[in-house]
């Protein structure tokens, strides 16, 4: 079996672009917040954003321990 048609490379390399992604999201939340707090709105609650950003930390631990969990099969 090929590694491009093996389904747990396959699927590790689909949980690598999630977590990409989430880190980008993560980073676009940690820049929104540091805004936030040197021009504070009042619409706009930093402990909210910050509890957005510990999901989206979360979902990456996960992922990364998806990772883990499929390239245990591989080896």
């Amino acid at each position: 079996m090929s590694a491009l048609t093996n389904p747990y490379v396959l699927k590790i390399h689909e949980l690598n672009k999630e977590i990409d992604r989430l880190k980008i999201d993560k980073s676009v939340i940690e820049y929104d917040l540091n805004e936030y707090k040197r021009y504070p709105v009042a619409t706009v609650c930093p402990d909210l954003i910050k509890e957005d950003l510990q999901k989206v930390i979360n979902d990456i631990q996960v992922k990364e321990a998806q990772i883990l969990k499929v390239s245990k099969f591989i080896r």
